[in-house]
């Protein structure tokens, strides 16, 4: 039978999958999944102190843009009690399933991290730990770069 310049042998079937191909194919991908499940990264277990040291980075460095851009004092203020710091009027909690403790170095008779509009902070060392893993993330008081270091 001839349908626009198409043929197909009369009897014959069309391509495809069975259902038995399909299900087989399904099985085998559970199969992989399960045996993928107990190996997943921390990040998914817990304990990404790394990931949470860059978040927080992160947002000391808008704080010091912010400063820059509205030429104005920025501080950001951190409890390592409660494992959250705030930025003007927004607090921010740590992940308590990546953080289980915060260590907060300030400059003598400083009570938050101070970002000026020149640029320059207070300077800070911000230390977040779970299990052995440990990340530092440092303020420089001079130009008010956010490092994190390992």
């Amino acid at each position: 039978m001839t349908v626009l310049g198409w043929s197909r042998p009369v009897g014959r079937s069309q391509a495809g999958f069975t259902l038995l191909e399909l299900l087989v194919v399904l099985a085998m991908l559970a199969l992989v999944y399960a045996v993928a499940i107990p190996t997943r990264p921390a990040a998914w277990r817990g304990g990404d102190v790394a990931g949470a040291a860059r978040t927080l980075a992160q947002d000391l460095r808008a704080a010091r843009a912010t400063a820059i851009a509205q030429r104005r004092e920025v501080a950001v203020a951190v409890d390592p009690v409660a494992l959250t710091y705030r930025v003007d009027r927004i607090e921010t909690a740590l992940p308590a399933r990546d953080v289980e403790t915060l260590t907060v170095s300030l400059a003598p008779g400083e009570r938050t991290v101070r970002f000026l509009p020149d640029g320059s902070a207070s300077g800070a060392s911000l230390t977040l730990r779970h299990g052995d893993a440990a990340t530092t993330v440092n303020v420089d008081w001079l130009t008010g770069r956010v490092e994190v270091a390992r």
